[in-house]
C-alpha cells in the first residue's frame, strides 16, 4: 500500500498545502491554529514580563500610559515584538498540529524561494516610495511646514530593519499562511480563502473609514498575488518595505506613527501602489503549484 507521502499527489495551489498533510483530516489545520494562539499568548505574555519587569525592578511605583510610544524603544519593541512573535507561535502550532514540511505553510516549494523575493523588491521599493511621496506632498505641502529630519537617536532604525520585517513576515504567515490554508482545506474556490481572512486583518488596524479602505486593499491584493505566486514571499516583501517606509516617514517627523487617520488622497494612493505592485510581480510570476516531487524530496 503506499504511504501518503509516496501516493500521487495533484498539483495544489498555496490555499490548498493543508491536504498535503501526512494523514490530513479537516480539524488539523483548526488545531494548528488554536495551538498557535495558546503558545502566542503565552509568549506575549513572556515578552511583556521581559520588556517591564526591569523597569518596575527599577522603579516600583512607575505608571506606565496607556498607549505605547512608538519613538521609545521599549515602546516600539513591544508594538512590534508582540506581533513578531506570532511568527514562531504559528510555525510551531502548526508544526505540532502536523504541516510537514513546515515550509509548507509559506511555499508551494516548501522553503522561502530567494529569486522570487529578489524579483518583487524593486516593485516594492518603487511603489513604496511613491506612496511616501504622496504621502510627504499631503502632510508637508497640505498640512504646512514642519521640521523635517531624524528625530530618533540613529539605534532606532537598526531597531526597525531587525523588528519590521519580522513583523511583517509574521503577519504573512498567519493572514496569508495559516488562514487562507486552513480555509483552503475546507473550501476549493480561491474566492473564499482569499476573502474571508480580509475582517480578521481589519480587525486588527484601528484606522479610520480611508484607512480601512486601504488595508482592505492590501488584504486582497496580497492573498491573490499569494495564490497566483504560490506563496508568500511577495507579500512578506511588499509589507516588509511598506511598513519600513513608513517607520522611516515617522522618524523623520513626516508622519505619525501612532496616527489612526489617514486621508483619502493618502489611503487611495496606497491602494493604487499595491495593486500595481501586484500586477507587476504577477506579470513576471513562475508555477504556483504544488507538485508531488515536492513532497518526496522534503
Amino acid at each position: 500500500m503506499q504511504t501518503p507521502v509516496d501516493a500521487p499527489v495533484p498539483p495544489l495551489a498555496h490555499h490548498r498545502l493543508a491536504r498535503s498533510w501526512p494523514q490530513y483530516r479537516w480539524w488539523k489545520p483548526l488545531l494548528g491554529l488554536v495551538l498557535s494562539a495558546v503558545i502566542y499568548a503565552v509568549g506575549g505574555f513572556v515578552l511583556i514580563l521581559a520588556v517591564l519587569l526591569p523597569q518596575l525592578i527599577q522603579d516600583p511605583d512607575a505608571e506606565f500610559p496607556a498607549e505605547l510610544d512608538f519613538y521609545d524603544p521599549w515602546g516600539f519593541t513591544l508594538s512590534f515584538g508582540t506581533i513578531a512573535l506570532m511568527l514562531p507561535a504559528v510555525l510551531l502550532g502548526f508544526r505540532l498540529a502536523g504541516c510537514r514540511p513546515i515550509g509548507l505553510l509559506l511555499s508551494v516549494a516548501g522553503r522561502l524561494r530567494w529569486t522570487l523575493m529578489g524579483r518583487c523588491l524593486v516593485p516594492a521599493v518603487v511603489v513604496t516610495a511613491g506612496m511616501a511621496a504622496v504621502s510627504t506632498w499631503t502632510q508637508l505641502g497640505v498640512g504646512g511646514a514642519r521640521e523635517v529630519g531624524l528625530q530618533v537617536p540613529w539605534p532606532m532604525l537598526l531597531l526597525a530593519l531587525v523588528l519590521v520585517p519580522m513583523q511583517a513576515a509574521a503577519e504573512e504567515y498567519v493572514f496569508r499562511g495559516a488562514l487562507m490554508q486552513t480555509l483552503g482545506a475546507w473550501l476549493k474556490h480561491p474566492g473564499w480563502a482569499i476573502l474571508l481572512p480580509v475582517p480578521f486583518f481589519l480587525l486588527g488596524h484601528d484606522y479610520d473609514l480611508p484607512g480601512q479602505v486601504g488595508i482592505g486593499v492590501f488584504a486582497v491584493a496580497t492573498a491573490w498575488i499569494t495564490w497566483r505566486t504560490g506563496g508568500l514571499e511577495a507579500a512578506i516583501v511588499l509589507h516588509g518595505v511598506n511598513n519600513l517606509g513608513v517607520c522611516l516617514l515617522g522618524f523623520c517627523g513626516i508622519g505619525d506613527l501612532a496616527a489612526m487617520e489617514v486621508s483619502w488622497p493618502v489611503a487611495l494612493a496606497d491602494a493604487a501602489a499595491v495593486v500595481t505592485f501586484v500586477l507587476w510581480v504577477d506579470g513576471r510570476r513562475r508555477t504556483g503549484r504544488l507538485r508531488a516531487s515536492t513532497l518526496r524530496s522534503s
